[in-house]
């Protein structure tokens, strides 16, 4: 890797696996002796989302987290358990084996998940995910949870 400060050559004072897909490494420069952190990741997922007007475009990990963060707001969920969550989900994309996938799809996969975390979270990640347009509607999804629950018990 080259150095940000000098543009010459680094090399690895430290590693430590920080997730099950990501390295933190210590890294220092052979000429400046500049000192700095890298992380390394798992390539990106390859894939392209069809949205619900039938636009496509590639797949952004930050746009789930967002969408998880929302859900999970005032809740006792933290920022790490978000991206382990993600992690799961992008885990069953990658499953699907295929190299388009619709909003819906991964919707139904975020809420799968978001609903094993906290209740409050998968409801209000549904009326989203579900476009609620009455309190019908949104009373017929909270029986269904609710429902669900009693059945894990």
């Amino acid at each position: 890797m080259i150095c940000p400060r000098c543009r010459k050559t680094t090399y690895v004072i430290d590693s430590r696996d920080i997730d099950c897909d990501a390295i933190r490494r210590r890294r220092e420069c052979s000429a400046c002796s500049y000192r700095f952190t890298t992380y390394e990741r798992i390539e990106p997922i390859k894939l392209t989302v069809v949205k619900k007007d039938g636009t496509k475009q590639p797949y952004q990990r930050e746009k789930i987290i967002h969408g998880i963060l929302r859900a999970v707001e005032k809740s006792k969920v933290d920022r790490h358990q978000v991206e382990q969550l993600t992690d799961a989900i992008e885990q069953d994309l990658l499953a699907c084996d295929i190299h388009e996938i619709s909003t819906q799809k991964i919707g139904s996969i975020v809420l799968r998940y978001l609903c094993k975390v906290d209740d409050v979270a998968c409801l209000r990640f549904s009326s989203v995910y579900k476009e609620f347009t009455t309190l019908k509607s949104f009373e017929k999804e909270m029986s269904k949870l609710q429902g669900k629950k009693q059945g894990v018990r």
